[in-house]
């Protein structure tokens, strides 16, 4: 009997740590594909999570009766996952596998809340928050290698690090400079609560702060210069507030690096003869001049549908409502880089605004005096990952929202301020057995959809000496993803019924891409629907703008002789903002 109490815990907590590496590994993972191209990080994050989760069994039931929910996620969740599943019945979401994916996101979630109050509840409670913030520390850091070795253009281990296209800022493994900029900060938090908690010394943190603030800069993404003036101020915070001397200094430090590398990155670039220029820094604020666009955008599609909303998910749906009067956006957004404002696209101004109230509740509560002392930097960077969240969408990966969540967990186990939901362990782990079931179907679903999709690339490019049709499998729930392989792999020199069109219209929504909204308007027009057909060409100039628009134009005989098509014109024009043809999408 003995024996067997002491080896279930002991099991639970290797599981625990093999989770905690997994976690780390999310953000090191090289491996891409589409057409999901993040999944293998993101599936290295949700196992790493579940595993982690099921120290909520150990210890006999010790740690889970304190598994409870603070009312404030505990409603952003209940609402978040009834409103897909109503707007899928209301026929708002085209496709169910929208709705199993907001429910698979936002229930790990909520475990992944529950799992952090676990380790920071348990008897080695210590020992298993101090092994998360060295785990997130130690990602950041090796990233940081990565990102130097991609800054001086020495990659003698590509194989273990994404490869980084010439001229490109570097990024890491993770493909993307602000994600990369926003791992490094949270590493620098981690950082800063381990000096706080006396796991490392003084020195160490500034080495560790000199180089990941390095690491920020090379990234050039600004995000991370608001990311250190945030640090900068929780310091001063917890300084005056919480009355902790000294911590303001550290702050001042990280901000003052920070400053010194982004100034002396152009110098450093040419004195290293390295092919970094001013270009960069351009193309950066290009990119911020179009965010501002993107903005004003989805705020005019957010007023066409107040009360409703377009649907969890259907940006490309809003985008579409508002092409004609922003038909210089260039590109389709599947999110409107602020997740206040995508809430407020996909579920309506009430909605939308409610979940934000309920996440500006749960931090406001916490941001007392008490709470900040004992939240620490824990909570600074949950608030660093919001505020990129206002500016981009890190959330919408599971290697950020799952993270976030353990953090929260964490403060919420320290700074018990809310009234929570008590769980049971009944009710855990039937959850648990939920999350890891719609886990397992999501990776196969993309798993297959990924191989279907190479080989219909592969037959669309001609590659290869017999062409042969290539079959689309059935998906367990991301039919989506069953229609987008539909449409790509489908023969375009053949008419199809309306309700096929109809299918691979909430494609072409859901999915747009240039390629599939030629393919969609090309079999409308073989169907005998030309002035559909002639729309999307126009929504394809609207939202990809004048240079594509031109080069499908230019392209379009050359793809009807390819595929044995009459030859017609195609009826896309360069044309201006036009608001008062802006109307919302069938």
């Amino acid at each position: 009997m003995s024996d067997h109490s002491h080896a279930s815990p002991r099991l639970t907590e290797l599981l625990g740590l093999v989770g905690l590496f997994a976690v780390g590994v999310a953000w090191l993972l090289p491996n891409k594909a589409f057409p999901w191209v993040s999944i293998w990080n993101e599936a290295s994050a949700v196992c790493g999570l579940l595993m982690m989760a099921l120290l909520h069994f150990g210890r006999a039931g010790e740690v889970l009766a304190q598994s409870k929910l603070a009312w404030p996620l505990t409603s952003l969740v209940s609402f978040g996952v009834a409103a897909a599943w109503i707007q899928w019945m209301g026929g708002l979401l085209p496709f169910a596998g929208d709705a199993w994916i907001v429910s698979l996101y936002l229930g790990l979630f909520a475990m992944a809340v529950l799992t952090g109050q676990a380790l920071a509840c348990s008897v080695m409670g210590g020992r298993w928050t101090t092994a998360l913030l060295l785990t997130v520390l130690s990602a950041g850091l090796i990233s940081a290698g990565i990102v130097l070795m991609q800054w001086l253009w020495t990659e003698p281990l590509v194989v273990f690090a994404q490869e980084l296209v010439r001229g490109s800022r570097p990024y890491a493994s993770l493909g993307q400079q602000n994600h990369t900029n926003t791992l490094f900060f949270l590493a620098l938090c981690c950082g800063m609560q381990l000096r706080h908690e006396r796991q490392i010394g003084a020195f160490g943190m500034m080495l560790s702060a000199a180089v990941l603030t390095l690491a920020m800069c090379i990234t050039q993404s600004r995000t991370g210069l608001l990311q250190l003036a945030l640090l900068a101020g929780w310091c001063v915070w917890l300084w005056l507030r919480a009355g902790q001397r000294g911590e303001w200094r550290w702050g001042l430090w990280a901000l003052g690096l920070g400053a010194v590398w982004w100034l002396a990155m152009p110098w450093l670039d040419q004195h290293l003869l390295l092919p970094w220029s001013a270009r960069d820094v351009g193309l950066e604020q290009a990119g911020g001049d179009l965010r501002l666009k993107v903005w004003h955008a989805f705020f005019d599609a957010a007023l066409q549908r107040p009360w409703t909303g377009y649907g969890w998910l259907q940006s490309a749906t809003a985008q579409e409502a508002v092409a004609a009067c922003h038909p210089d956006l260039r590109y389709y957004f599947n999110y409107a880089h602020m997740l206040a404002l995508d809430w407020v696209v996909w579920l309506g101004w009430p909605l939308g605004l409610s979940l934000l109230a309920l996440l500006a509740w749960w931090v406001w509560r916490h941001l007392s005096a008490q709470g900040s002392a004992a939240s620490g930097y824990w909570m600074a960077a949950v608030l660093g990952l919001l505020l990129h969240a206002m500016l981009e969408y890190p959330l919408a990966y599971t290697y950020f929202l799952l993270p976030m969540g353990l953090m929260m967990g964490v403060i919420d186990a320290r700074d018990p301020v809310h009234r929570a939901l008590r769980l049971g362990p009944g009710v855990f782990g039937l959850g648990w057995l939920a999350l890891c079931a719609l886990s397992a179907a999501v990776v196969w679903d993309v798993g297959r959809a990924t191989s279907t999709y190479t080989d219909i690339r592969f037959e669309n490019a001609r590659i290869g000496a017999v062409r042969h049709a290539v079959e689309v499998p059935d998906l367990l729930l991301l039919d989506h993803l069953h229609g987008l392989l539909a449409l790509t792999a489908a023969d375009v020199s053949k008419p199809v019924t309306q309700q096929v069109l109809e299918e691979y219209g909430g494609v072409a929504r859901r999915l747009p891409s240039p390629t599939l909204l030629r393919r969609y308007a090309t079999l409308l027009e073989v169907s005998g629907q030309p002035d559909e057909a002639a729309r999307q060409q126009q929504l394809l100039c609207d939202v990809f703008g004048a240079v594509r628009c031109q080069a499908e134009a230019k392209g379009w005989q050359e793809w009807q002789r390819d595929h044995g098509l009459p030859m017609t014109e195609f009826k896309g024009r360069v044309l201006g903002p036009r608001c008062a043809a802006a109307a919302a999408p069938r």
